[in-house]
């Protein structure tokens, strides 16, 4: 059976007879004109298995609203909702891989333009799960400027610090010298890859700022799959990690009481 295909503005397929296609369809380029045969030896521009899965083997172009999985929106060019009961999926995967004598590689790059209020190069929000993370990132970020919320309209129970009680407890915190595992060492012991930079690196371990400061302290679980892509209870990891941004705020808490009583001695001394 031969299809005609006809290519304008609109994809459009026209059987010469009411005729049911229960085959795979392979769409060729011919000259100026497009065909369709039932014909897997042809090599296809297009072609659709009897599933519905299609297959494009050059450039394809999409003026208008795009829906994966959901219905169109207005509110977004390409629109993709994938709801999977795998351990681990997602809506939109990407790779770029840099080949020899390349220079930028990039996974996704996000830009955003225009004269608006706001705009956003990257926006990403979770929430739902036991953890959420709006950006998750193995290995080093890089960035030439960073905010964080801190709104008093956005606070309640606002109250100071004392600065002798965690000047005291800085004082128990044990800064170390470290290296991280290696990549194959992490898989060996069943850890999460990391990414991490190779070579010396400072700061502090979770475990022992745990004892001290708790709320500085959370668990991250992670899931890693087997070989055969299942997940048992030995393939669930925990590893702890540290707020570093909230914990340098009890570091100035502290050194302003230090300060406070280092006048304090000052004073005492100017005054014998």
């Amino acid at each position: 059976m031969e299809l005609k295909l006809e290519f304008c503005y609109y994809l459009q397929i026209y059987t010469y007879t009411h005729t049911l296609i229960t085959g795979d369809i392979y769409v060729y380029e011919n000259l100026n004109s497009f065909c369709a045969f039932n014909d897997a030896a042809i090599w296809a521009q297009l072609s659709i298995n009897s599933s519905g899965q299609a297959t494009f083997g050059g450039n394809t172009t999409i003026n208008g609203l795009t829906a994966i999985g959901t219905s169109a929106s207005n509110t977004y060019k390409l629109r993709v909702e994938y709801n999977s009961g795998l351990t681990s999926h997602a809506a939109i995967y990407a790779n770029s891989t840099n080949a020899a004598g390349g220079i930028h590689s990039y996974g996704i790059q996000g830009c955003a333009t225009g004269t608006g209020y706001t705009n956003y190069g990257i926006y990403g929000y979770a929430t739902g799960a036991a953890i959420n993370w709006a950006g998750y990132f193995a290995g080093n970020v890089y960035a030439t400027g960073t905010y964080q919320s801190s709104d008093k309209r956005l606070k309640k129970n606002i109250t100071p610090l004392n600065g002798k009680d965690l000047l005291s407890k800085i004082g128990l915190l044990k800064p170390v010298k470290f290296q991280f595992l290696s990549e194959e060492e992490l898989k060996l012991k069943g850890l999460p890859a990391l990414n991490t930079k190779e070579g010396d690196h400072i700061g502090l371990l979770a475990q022992d700022v745990e004892k001290i400061f708790p709320e500085f302290v959370i668990d991250v679980p992670y899931v890693i799959e087997d070989e055969k892509e299942s997940v048992g209870d030995d393939t669930k990891v925990v590893t702890k990690a540290i707020n570093y941004q909230e914990l340098s705020i009890a570091l100035l808490a502290a050194v302003q009481e230090l300060k406070a009583q280092v006048e304090e001695l000052k004073a005492e001394l100017n005054n014998k």
